[in-house]
């Protein structure tokens, strides 16, 4: 017990030892998978997408941990689809596509722009960054499409936000500082103890996730495994989850018509896979994750609740989420967007909120901050004074 809490205070990972790992978050029971291999005398480590859901601060920790352990003499195989981290922490680097290897070389020999122009498989000017965009703001006569008025439920306190029609809104926060548990409390995954929640313009008391849905709700959320798709089943069937009222008739799955809304998410989002009726499981977790989003495309919500909506993507999906959630808030809609990644949030979203101990304790514009360093920060602040 002793030494799990020495572990667990050297990786600043505030959890109580004797805790169930079940009832810890995601990212929680991820940060406790990687002690587990850093704690072992082991030859060679392999991390698959280790800081999927860490905060900076802790994926600096996982690095000086891989530096150590580098510096000893073990060998580490690092996946991920985050091209910034390669080229921060690795050596080499390997690019595979459809199972084979597209690229390998020495990272002092290689570049932002060529790992890019692999992974995509196209020609690309991207210099690497981080493109930004700034859509025009909400006009200021029409009412938020979100509102919470000083909501507070299990885990979150006093919360008072809104989100309009064509903006995107960042949930900013470490990791257990309550960004996921205000999505679940809109969605009605969590009972609204107090305060007030109001969708365009009409106050909701969602019980359940279907009574948000019917007013036009949509949830990502940050586990894809556990909780937005059913491996064994198939493409088909998981893209028809939200929908089944409308795919059924008289307790039977219209099998055609899940099968025609399945190819039409496939094309638009251009999903590799051999058909609608092949397992989840085959997939991709990138491709797996364009079916989770692609899903809400048909009907559109008017308010995207997404969590971590990119993890697990490599860099050509990514942009292609990006771009389906930029197309539908420019149809109208509205997405609130929790993120461990700083530079996604700041690519993505028009306004920020920090979020600490499930309270709203900031909030910013893009326009008045000038890259995703300034949002660590605000992070950080508001962190230290908790």
């Amino acid at each position: 017990m002793s030494r799990a809490k020495a572990l667990l205070g050297d990786a600043g990972l505030d959890v109580d030892p004797r805790a169930r790992v079940e009832e810890l978050s995601f990212g929680a029971r991820q940060q406790i998978e990687i002690l587990k291999a850093l704690s072992m005398k082991v030859k060679l480590l392999v991390l698959d997408e280790p800081t999927s859901s860490l905060t900076a601060d802790e994926t600096d920790h996982l690095f000086s941990s891989v530096r150590e352990l580098s510096r000893r003499g073990v060998a580490v195989i690092y996946v991920t689809h985050r091209l910034a981290e390669v080229f921060e922490i690795a050596d080499t680097m390997t690019i595979l596509r459809n199972g084979s290897v597209a690229y390998s070389n020495k990272i002092k020999s290689s570049s932002m722009e060529e790992a890019v122009a692999v992974i995509a498989g196209t020609p690309s000017s991207s210099d690497g960054h981080v493109v930004t965009h700034l859509r025009s703001s909400p006009d200021a006569g029409d009412p938020p499409l979100l509102q919470l008025h000083d909501v507070t439920a299990s885990a979150v306190e006093a919360v008072c936000l809104e989100v309009h029609r064509g903006e995107i809104v960042g949930l900013c926060g470490q990791m257990g500082s309550g960004r996921t548990e205000i999505l679940e409390t809109v969605y009605g995954l969590r009972a609204v103890e107090s305060g007030r929640v109001i969708v365009n313009g009409i106050p909701a008391r969602f019980r359940r996730p279907g009574d948000a849905m019917r007013a036009g709700l949509g949830l990502v959320p940050e586990n894809r495994h556990e909780q937005a798709v059913v491996l064994q089943h198939s493409v088909a069937r998981n893209t028809a989850l939200p929908r089944l009222d409308s795919l059924s008739r008289y307790g039977w799955f219209l099998r055609s018509s899940a099968a025609r809304k399945a190819q039409h998410v496939v094309d638009r989002y251009r999903v590799r896979t051999p058909g609608p009726h092949t397992p989840m499981s085959s997939l991709s977790g990138g491709n797996q994750q364009k079916i989770v989003i692609g899903r809400l495309s048909n009907p559109q919500p008017s308010l995207l609740l997404l969590d971590e909506p990119t993890v697990g993507v490599d860099v050509g999906a990514r942009e292609e989420i990006y771009g389906a959630i930029d197309a539908a808030v420019a149809r109208g809609a509205g997405a609130l967007v929790v993120s461990s990644d700083f530079a996604e949030l700041y690519r993505m979203c028009d306004r920020f909120y920090i979020v600490e101990r499930g309270r709203i304790c900031g909030e910013a514009r893009k326009t008045d901050i000038s890259g995703e360093e300034d949002l660590h920060h605000m992070v950080q602040r508001s962190a230290a004074t908790k």
